[in-house]
């Protein structure tokens, strides 16, 4: 769902999808001719904008029904919109503010910017793994899948 709002943006800014990379952790999206900084981040922004909008029709349901797998799509929706937007290298949060920062500022001064961001950012999500682990009483499924995103993240 994440990545179809990511692909509905392209088509909407009159870009083509070159190439799809599925990776163990999301995906590559490969775009060509789109030309503009504002659809470019636009394209950024779509997938945890899709997840925010998944949250929000199916949080209701969830407690309507009260189904936990409806509370758990809608969550994970949440969550995995959280994590996108922060501005660590490879989600769609860093590439929206490379986007937005490149056409403002001067290079040096935007690399400056963003390593602080960077920073800040893999200092939130450090502490995001920490409480999953202590959420989940040391978990071994969660203590693997949260070290393999923070790994993943880094390239």
């Amino acid at each position: 769902l994440h990545e179809l709002g990511h692909l509905l943006a392209i088509k909407m800014a009159g870009g083509k999808i070159g190439r799809v990379d599925i990776m163990p952790l999301g995906a590559r999206i490969i775009t060509v001719g789109i030309t503009s900084h504002i659809n470019d981040i636009k394209v950024y922004l779509s997938g945890p904008l899709a997840n925010i909008l998944f949250f929000v029709l199916s949080f209701p349901l969830a407690l309507t029904v009260n189904s936990p797998y409806v509370l758990y799509f809608s969550l994970c929706n949440m969550f995995l919109a959280f994590v996108n937007l922060l501005p660590i290298s490879g989600n769609d949060g860093y590439c929206a503010v490379i986007a937005l920062v490149s056409q403002k500022a001067q290079e040096e001064r935007l690399f400056s910017v963003m390593e602080k961001t960077r920073k800040i950012s893999e200092a939130v999500f450090v502490l995001l793994y920490l409480l999953a682990v202590l959420a989940s009483r040391f978990n071994p499924g969660v203590i693997g899948l949260t070290a393999a995103a923070n790994i993943y993240k880094k390239d």
